[in-house]
């Protein structure tokens, strides 16, 4: 029986002791004799009843079981797991007993049980991003970035919860730093020992230096990481002062990065985009037109911006602005860029061009 465990009973029995044998079964796992011993009955506290309800779960699942689930399936994901060891991660058999259990354990968490509460925010990982995702052979990774801001919020506030009552849950401390950062890579170190991440939530990497002061054994990696990515960011932000274009754009996409998080960051990242581009840096005009079209949608600036990249020779633009202009049926013009676009070896340009002539309308159609 794993050390939290035991503290998340002991603190729920203090608040209303249920028999002594039937918790002194429980905590030394003699799951069967809970069941047979112990069934609740009436008015039995609630722990009672959550003691029988997790032998029923741990006789068909025990929780080492979840956690190899919960851990691995959260690091690779079911696919990758699967292809890097041979083995499946969980069984069919087990991912009944998971989705079956799933829903009265959702009621004891509901009772503010700290161990239902841990057990509901892995079950709940486990059955919307593991198995369903695994099942259709996509990483944890892939499923974070459709992953419902619903759905992700029901996980994490299980494990909020459960630092209400305890602050010093190391588990659930831990759990929650691990949504707080972001993988960085910094061009020309591909390969390098160091590691940088960035803090996309400072509430949750709170939660995560909480749990590193508590000793929790695998944070010092992500906190050295995020220690040299403000360095790295500290560093652009001197270079920035002199003007310099690339430092610049890049403090643009640092803060592109964080707005997926808070979308208060767009302003900071169009600003340094805006200024990146004046002094010519042709990514962060890229940007700029990219943004004003899909972010803060401004089609006088979206179409400014892109003939400026077409000024610059830039393909992409000119087989965007002549999609615009065929759609217009300002065919000429539409000609004469797929035809720049096809002289600078744009692979699209040519069924443009045939677009143009057999269809009068880009394939993609128009808006």
């Amino acid at each position: 029986m794993t050390l939290w465990l035991l503290m998340t009973l002991t603190l729920a029995a203090s608040k209303s002791t249920p028999p002594s044998q039937c918790f002194n079964l429980f905590k030394t796992e003699s799951y069967a004799e809970v069941i047979s011993q112990c069934e609740p009955q009436g008015k039995d506290p609630v722990e009672k009843q959550f003691m029988y309800f997790a032998s029923l779960l741990f006789m068909d699942i025990n929780y080492q079981r979840i956690n190899h689930i919960f851990y691995n399936g959260k690091q690779m994901g079911a696919f990758l797991y699967q292809y890097s060891t041979g083995d499946s991660l969980y069984t069919s058999a087990e991912k009944n007993h998971l989705k079956n259990y799933f829903p009265e354990l959702v009621q004891f968490a509901e009772q503010g049980i700290p161990m239902a509460q841990m057990l509901t925010a892995k079950v709940f990982y486990i059955n919307m991003g593991i198995i369903e995702k695994g099942e259709q052979k996509e990483t944890v990774a892939s499923f974070y970035d459709e992953f419902d801001e619903g759905m992700q919020q029901y996980y994490l506030s299980n494990l909020e919860k459960i630092v209400v009552d305890d602050a010093d849950h190391i588990e659930a401390l831990a759990l929650l730093g691990i949504e707080s950062f972001n993988n960085e890579y910094i061009e020309g170190q591909y390969g390098s020992e160091t590691k940088y991440y960035s803090v996309k939530d400072d509430k949750l990497y709170a939660y995560m230096l909480r749990a590193h002061e508590l000793g929790h054994p695998g944070l010092q990696q992500v906190i050295d990481g995020v220690a040299a990515w403000n360095r790295h960011i500290n560093s652009l932000e001197k270079q920035a002062k002199t003007q310099d274009p690339e430092a610049i754009y890049k403090l643009g996409r640092n803060a592109f990065s964080k707005s997926h998080h808070d979308k208060s960051y767009l302003d900071d990242a169009i600003k340094y985009y805006e200024q990146a581009a004046a002094l010519g840096h042709i990514d962060a005009l890229r940007s700029v037109n990219s943004f004003y079209l899909y972010n803060r949608y401004d089609k006088e600036k979206y179409l400014s911006t892109l003939k400026q990249l077409v000024d610059l020779n830039d393909s992409p633009a000119m087989m965007r602005l002549g999609d615009i202009y065929l759609c217009n049926k300002r065919t000429a013009e539409a000609k004469t860029l797929y035809e720049k676009a096809l002289a600078l070896k744009d692979p699209t340009a040519q069924f443009a061009l045939e677009d143009l002539k057999y269809d009068g309308e880009p394939s993609s159609g128009c808006m």
